[in-house]
């Protein structure tokens, strides 16, 4: 049986996160970050509730946590960012190897707008990564947030998308606010050439990927 406990940690930016960790008697099959989608919280609709009891029964440690600006981790959803919670993940592993006494890479399984940022992440740190798992992954951040929205021209935001900005903080709020942070930072975040400058941990595709989701789901160790 594997016990729970309730966990806070801080992100590299101090960034308050809160967590459930569930600690088998015997960790035999390494440790896991499960790593939830945009809008909802660590529970992820109660699918990772389930899949952290199934792995810890066999043997796995396992760290679910509320992103930043999501359930009850602090942040604002404005302010949220690919790389700040790239280093939410990195954080959360940190922690866990620490509850789990253990130094070793994490396995990261991460869904949806977090598939891109749990693979930016291995990308730049791949002796922390075992093994990346990625659930329906948003990749192509640039499509999502710049060219598929009607209120950029040539990759210039327009006025009226420019004053929300300026007076609410995000131009608009589909499960949490794009803000002017996120706009800027996917012209520079492409997550293929991250992938092939850098050795990357083994990774498993599941679901329909965005964006360079099928190429990177065939990437192994080796």
């Amino acid at each position: 049986m594997a016990s729970e406990l309730e966990v806070g940690f801080r992100s590299l930016d101090g960034t308050a996160s809160v967590g459930t960790a569930a600690l088998p008697e015997q960790v035999t099959a390494g440790v896991a970050v499960l790593v939830h989608g945009a809008g909802v919280t660590w529970h992820e609709g109660g699918f990772f509730t389930r899949l952290a009891a199934g792995l810890s029964r066999e043997g796995v440690s396992c760290l679910r946590f509320d992103l930043r600006a999501h359930g009850a981790s602090g942040g604002r959803a404005r302010e949220v960012t690919i790389a700040g919670v790239a280093n939410d993940i990195r954080a959360a592993s940190d922690h866990l190897r620490a509850e789990a006494g253990m130094d070793r890479p994490v396995h990261v399984i991460a869904a949806s707008f977090s598939g891109g940022a749990a693979a930016l992440h291995a990308a730049y740190r791949p002796q922390d990564v075992d093994r990346l798992v990625l659930l329906n992954p948003r990749l192509d951040w640039r499509d999502r947030y710049v060219t598929s929205r009607p209120y950029f021209d040539n990759d210039y935001i327009a006025a009226s998308a420019a004053r929300d900005l300026d007076e609410r903080g995000f131009t608009e709020k589909p499960l949490w606010g794009l803000g002017r942070a996120l706009h800027n930072e996917v012209f520079y975040l492409d997550l293929d050439v991250h992938l092939r400058q850098r050795r990357p941990p083994g990774v498993r595709g599941s679901g329909r990927a965005h964006g360079v989701g099928r190429r990177a789901a065939r990437i192994r160790r080796g």
